[in-house]
């Protein structure tokens, strides 16, 4: 077990090593008046890693399961499917059971659901009230 999470982080240790996306002040003045904004992160460099990792520890006969991060941020595009008055429960279970969703954003004050694709590719943003989470299937469909 050890040996397949050192190689699994030699595997993905490229992906979430930080990139610089231009040249850096080089100097505090420089630095105080730069206009540059950040980069926007993309969801595959934060999440892919995430997902390939939960997918690895999963056994092969185990139920589909969601996981979900801390409410405030959600993944832009890949919707393909919204749901109307439902809970944050039926949300991830209508993504787990769906096998093109990759992952689902409620949000808690509409009672909405989103099912994101497979193909999802889209940058990270704050909303407020949004809870987005990804769900491993159990096999069934591949």
């Amino acid at each position: 077990m050890a040996g397949s999470i050192r190689a699994f982080i030699n595997i993905m240790e490229p992906l979430i090593t930080p990139t610089t996306f231009g040249a850096a002040p080089t100097d505090l003045a420089e630095a105080a008046n730069s206009t540059a904004l950040p980069a926007p992160i993309s969801s595959i460099r934060v999440f892919y890693p995430f997902v390939l990792f939960l997918s690895m520890i999963s056994s092969a006969d185990a139920s589909g399961r969601c996981f979900n991060t801390e409410k405030g941020l959600t993944i832009d595009g890949g919707e393909y499917r919204r749901l109307r008055n439902i809970d944050h429960r039926g949300c991830a279970l209508e993504c787990r059971d769906d096998p093109s969703c990759l992952a689902y954003e409620w949000l808690e004050t509409d009672s909405l659901c989103y099912l994101k694709s497979r193909s999802l590719s889209g940058d990270l943003s704050k909303k407020e009230d949004a809870i987005i989470g990804f769900c491993l299937d159990d096999g069934k469909w591949i």
